[in-house]
């Protein structure tokens, strides 16, 4: 991979984000009852595995259910978005050599904790402090500290976002090559 390609992969992992959440407001009431007796089928070779609609359908015909999915879905790109974008960063910088510039960035270990607390379990719970040798967890306006094990931890769409772009401002940085 080169440094153009980690930040090509850094900007799709932002644009399916962006995507996904759009989508909330691209599903007009009507456009779902047409879908009520519709199946997707996914093949591949000779199987085929289908997915009726209907019960989609009824969740999307609902306005509390259908903010519920919406807001689950989003949940659900926030989880891998903080992942990839995490990842993509760590697997570049081993592959070259750069791992410790990317560790020496102030806001790595923020970035690596929030991503586990995300990702792992119910996500949005600190389970486990990573590393007894680090104290605090520092990001912008945010802390994380060994205190919070065991309680959620809020990180709204608007902070992943500026998490990401501190991401991508580094990758395009003179501090990668």
């Amino acid at each position: 991979m080169t440094k153009d390609d980690l930040i090509v992969h850094l900007n799709t992992v932002l644009d399916n984000f962006i995507f996904g959440t759009a989508l909330r407001c691209c599903f007009p009431n009507d456009l779902w009852q047409r879908f009520t007796n519709e199946t997707l089928e996914f093949a591949h070779g000779g199987v085929v595995a289908k997915i009726e609609l209907r019960p989609l359908v009824n969740r999307m015909s609902n306005q509390d259910e259908m903010q519920s999915l919406f807001d689950e879905y989003e949940k659900s790109l926030r989880r891998s978005f903080l992942k990839e974008g995490h990842e993509v960063i760590q697997n570049y910088c081993e592959e070259t050599n750069q791992f410790a510039a990317y560790k020496a960035q102030p806001w790595f270990e923020f970035a690596r904790i929030i991503r586990n607390t995300v990702s792992h379990k119910d996500g949005g719970i600190l389970r486990c402090w990573p590393d007894k040798r680090i104290k605090i967890a520092v990001w912008r306006t945010r802390t994380l500290e060994p205190s919070m094990v065991g309680h959620p931890v809020d990180f709204m769409p608007y902070e992943a976002l500026h998490l990401l772009q501190d991401q991508i401002d580094f990758a395009r940085s003179d501090k990668l090559k």
